[in-house]
């Protein structure tokens, strides 16, 4: 299915607030993912100094999982967050850690 030229131009304008590109997993997901993952970020964290650095955490996160051989979003479960996040509480607070991987947590649950 082909996106409406509306859907594309409020796609684009929400890729405005992010700092970088779509992580290249949620790319691959289609429009569906690309278009909650923007909704995510633009809709529910209107500071823009939060949105920068939970765009830039879960960025890292789903790098990471590439790296880990995870090929489709869909295979990503709360064990990679667990492990994601145990790797990184030896070099950084686990809350500073947590908190976009919380917050899209209950995003997901909610839908």
């Amino acid at each position: 299915m082909r996106p409406s030229s509306a859907r594309l131009v409020t796609e684009r304008a929400c890729l405005a607030h992010l700092p970088h590109a779509l992580p290249a997993l949620v790319d691959a997901a289609g429009e569906r993912a690309r278009w909650r993952f923007l909704e995510f970020f633009t809709a529910h964290i209107r500071n823009p100094n939060t949105r920068r650095a939970y765009s830039k955490d879960i960025g890292q996160f789903l790098d990471w999982c590439q790296a880990q051989g995870v090929h489709d979003i869909t295979e990503i479960h709360t064990l990679h967050v667990a492990t994601y996040v145990e790797l990184l509480t030896s070099s950084h607070a686990a809350p500073t850690i947590s908190s976009p991987f919380h917050e899209a947590q209950r995003d997901t649950r909610a839908n």
